[in-house]
């Protein structure tokens, strides 16, 4: 029962993460603005005793354009039926919208000039990204280039964490895959498994217009009961802190 309990929320956190705090995931594909492709991204994740663990695995289909913006639409396997979660940042509009299809609603939020400015940049070489590079296997066609690096967290570097990741040359150094080892055990897994070049459908950039807007707490308060689950107060209003103090960063590093 200890180990069920702590699965679920592991899986709560996992959604926290995904859908309000980060859009690290979606810079899986998009390290260039050279490139625009779709793909489809098989996660997987196993637990301390090396089995599989669903709750914390999902299919991925992304697109990205060639000026950073990335749509990525997120199918959890630990809720079959559900639609997906979406995230759509967009480089232009200076924007990152969060959408939960199952409940037709969705979240807005600003990013910086400077975050925009990263996904549009051009990476020169993996070199310049992670280091030392060493080259790596063939992927769905594509030569790539491999890199060890230690994951860091909100509080530093994470303990006997190691993180691989295989770039594509081809693809303006997008990561074709990448793996997560803790003391020496592989715990997640993210696979590119299919890519098709060239500029994604305009639609996977927009929010029908019948969606509700909330704000990210509320989305995530009914998204989490939408899929059986509950976020504490605590949580909401964590997410809440720190959205206001991101928001308003932002729009002072935007005025003049």
């Amino acid at each position: 029962m200890a180990a069920k309990s702590n699965l679920r929320r592991k899986a709560i956190l996992a959604l926290a993460i995904f859908s309000f705090w980060s859009i690290g995931t979606s810079r899986l594909l998009a390290q260039a603005a050279s490139k625009a492709y779709t793909a489809t991204i098989r996660l997987e994740s196993w637990d301390e005793r090396g089995q599989p663990a669903s709750a914390l695995s999902a299919t991925v289909n992304q697109s990205v354009r060639a000026d950073g913006s990335t749509s990525q639409e997120t199918y959890w396997d630990r809720s079959p039926g559900k639609g997906s979660i979406q995230e759509i940042v967009d480089t232009t509009a200076l924007k990152v919208l969060t959408v939960d299809h199952s409940i037709r609603a969705y979240t807005a939020s600003p990013i910086s000039r400077e975050s925009a400015a990263r996904r549009q940049a051009n990476p020169p070489s993996c070199e310049q990204m992670y280091g030392t590079c060493s080259p790596g296997e063939s992927i769905l066609g594509y030569e790539t280039q491999m890199a060890e690096i230690t994951p860091r967290g909100p509080g530093g570097v994470m303990p006997n964490g190691v993180m691989k990741v295989w770039v594509a040359p081809a693809l303006g150094w997008a990561r074709l895959k990448e793996e997560h080892y803790r003391a020496g055990s592989l715990v997640s897994r993210r696979t590119v498994t299919n890519v098709r070049e060239g500029p994604p459908d305009p639609a996977l950039f927009q929010v029908p217009a019948e969606y509700r807007l909330l704000d990210p707490a509320e989305l995530m308060a009914e998204t989490a009961k939408d899929r059986g689950e509950k976020v504490s107060e605590r949580t909401l209003d964590q997410i809440r802190r720190r959205m206001k103090a991101r928001d308003e960063k932002i729009q002072r590093e935007r005025k003049p």
